[in-house]
């Protein structure tokens, strides 16, 4: 004869509780990988621009040169039309920037304040040679003092009046 036997299990589940920390931990991973990749987005936006505004720069620095250079180089040959100046201007802009690029490393200005100096010089009446003779001891007084390139632009400046 067959007998009924009734078997009450009890068991704790302590398998979900496992997983459920898991799956959260995931979450907060996942979270915090997206919170990285938009900030690593960010910082290189950011970075894109500044390249962007350093080219913007350079090519303004550029144009300014040639500019000065055809100004002098005009005022040397009446006979030179601007468009003419111009085109000879770029081999002796493009030495400027050079120099101006290695005074920059050199010094403790960038190459916007040695620029602006060689500018204040020539915009004072300075030959481009004399100009250069001058920022190049300007920079080394200033840079010797501990001064600003504002200061650099006073003493050219003074010397140009």
């Amino acid at each position: 004869m067959a007998s009924k036997v009734i078997i009450d299990i009890i068991a704790n589940d302590k398998a979900s509780g496992v997983t459920s920390g898991i799956s959260s931990s995931l979450g907060k991973i996942g979270t915090a990988l997206a919170a990285v990749a938009a900030a690593g987005a960010a910082a290189f936006l950011a970075l894109g621009k500044q390249a962007l505004d350093a080219t913007a720069e350079y090519e303004k620095l550029t144009l300014t040169m040639e500019s000065l250079v055809a100004r002098e180089l005009k005022a040397a040959d009446s006979t030179l039309s601007m468009t003419d100046a111009l085109a000879k201007a770029s081999p002796r802009a493009q030495e400027l920037l050079q120099w101006i690029e290695k005074l920059a490393i050199q010094s403790p200005f960038d190459q916007e304040g040695v620029a602006s100096a060689y500018r204040t010089a020539l915009a004072y009446g300075f030959t481009s040679e004399a100009a250069q003779r001058l920022t190049q001891n300007m920079i080394d007084f200033a840079s010797g003092t501990g001064q600003s390139v504002a200061v650099m632009n006073q003493i050219a400046l003074a010397l140009g009046q």
